[in-house]
């Protein structure tokens, strides 16, 4: 389910209202690199910085943080914290060198550029969906993961998933 709040507002209120319990400096020693990432399938995705970290979160606050994010919301939010040696295995599905800085553009596939890139600029209001459709080895691939490239790129807090058609399709089916 959908809902259209600005969670990463919500994680500042409900940081400032941690802190206002905890106190300054217990605040301070745990919480000045944990981020708000992303919101995903009713679940919050928030960055900390080590394993450690992880582990002093979810045994002592991570119920309150929950708890502070349902009474926003209004809804059954779970939060999940990841590390950043998490995130950078999203990254190795990437290939590098597929941007729109090396995509060559002609005729035939000026408009699905272009459309990528407007994509890549507002995700989630331009084209959407995106239907990407052509010939083995006309730069499908390339578009996609341009856009993913130009997504984090401009927003490196925004999350970003990119699977098979194979592994798309059996986890729709599972949830």
């Amino acid at each position: 389910m959908s809902y259209d709040f600005d969670y990463p507002a919500i994680w500042n209120r409900v940081m400032l209202s941690l802190r206002e319990e905890i106190g300054a400096t217990s605040y301070e020693i745990w919480f000045p690199q944990v981020k708000f990432n992303t919101f995903r399938n009713d679940k919050i995705y928030i960055s900390v910085p080590n394993n450690l970290n992880r582990e002093w979160i979810e045994s002592r606050y991570l119920d309150n943080i929950q708890q502070k994010f349902r009474d926003l919301t209004n809804q059954n939010i779970s939060v999940v914290l990841t590390t950043g040696v998490e995130k950078e295995g999203v990254f190795t599905l990437l290939n590098p060198k597929y941007t729109f800085d090396t995509f060559v553009v002609g005729n035939s596939n000026r408009f699905a550029h272009a459309a990528c890139y407007a994509v890549g600029e507002s995700p989630s209001r331009a084209y959407n969906p995106l239907f990407i459709y052509g010939g083995v080895g006309l730069g499908k691939t390339h578009l996609m993961q341009a856009i993913a490239h130009h997504i984090l790129k401009k927003n490196p807090s925004y999350s970003v998933t990119y699977v098979s058609s194979e592994q798309f399709t059996n986890e729709l089916i599972s949830s």
